[in-house]
């Protein structure tokens, strides 16, 4: 039986992985130690974060993929402070990336960490979902919209991305649309084209590939027209006040026509 709540879902997708590391000869409960050491440095210092990356993925899925790090995003900010202190939690930083933006770290249970030091993309990092994380307290995870739009975004032809993680992201974004198919809709609604040519070209293509991706996850494709925006609701009171402007354009129509015809 597949679990309902967040917390659930995380603590599972948390047990899942605790298992496959200590198949492969690792030791228990590392990605809780490593999970409970990275929450204390975020909170000590007061970064705003949001999870990402699949411990997000799977908090809104049913899908269930192995990782082997844990992905977090905060402002740019906070770089510094978090780069100081990463140590005293038992985080040392690795190799510098090509990406500027990311710091990678590891933690003393050989459990990697990356941290995206950039909002941008992000609706608001302090409108976040909550998870309970067992004997720590809650973890901020980054909505199923920002995670579904950061996935959705790799997928532009321009966008640096290695072709592997590239292929991953995509079968997160359609995991996404089927565990929560009323996301699409703020997609589209996101990618709407730009002002500039370049952000029009990009966002049709963009476009194209939420296409693909709702027929595979079996999600409706949205329509953001005007009449495609209407609820049952609304539509109804648009069709009340079509009818109502109609008929008193003929009372005014045959009003008008009394009028004339006693001069």
């Amino acid at each position: 039986m597949a679990p309902a709540s967040l917390d659930e879902r995380f603590q599972f997708y948390l047990d899942l992985n605790e298992d496959v590391r200590t198949l492969t000869g690792g030791p228990r409960d590392t990605l809780r130690r490593a999970f409970a050491d990275l929450i204390h440095l975020l909170e000590d210092v007061g970064a705003p974060y949001a999870l990402f990356g699949a411990f997000a993925v799977a908090v809104y899925t049913d899908e269930r993929r192995t990782t082997r790090d844990i992905d977090v995003v905060t402002g740019k900010a906070w770089i510094g402070v978090i780069r100081e202190q990463a140590h005293r939690y038992g985080f040392t930083e690795i190799a510098k990336p090509e990406d500027a933006r990311i710091r990678n770290f590891v933690h003393q249970t050989g459990v990697h960490l990356d941290v995206l030091f950039d909002e941008h993309g992000f609706a608001d990092l302090h409108s976040t979902q909550k998870v309970t994380f067992a004997g720590i307290g809650d973890i901020r995870v980054a909505t199923a919209f920002d995670i579904a739009y950061a996935k959705l975004r790799t997928q532009r032809g321009d966008w640096p991305r290695d072709p592997s993680k590239r292929a991953t992201d995509y079968g997160d974004l359609v995991a996404l649309l089927r565990g929560r198919p009323a996301v699409a809709r703020e997609l589209l609604q996101k990618i709407t084209p730009g002002q500039f040519q370049w952000q029009q070209n990009a966002n049709i293509e963009l476009r194209e590939v939420l296409l693909k991706a709702c027929r595979e996850a079996g999600a409706e494709f949205p329509d953001v027209s005007f009449f495609g925006r209407l609820t049952r609701r609304r539509a109804w009171w648009f069709g009340f006040l079509l009818v109502l402007a109609v008929l008193l354009v003929l009372v005014g129509v045959a009003l008008l026509a009394t009028v004339i015809h006693r001069q």
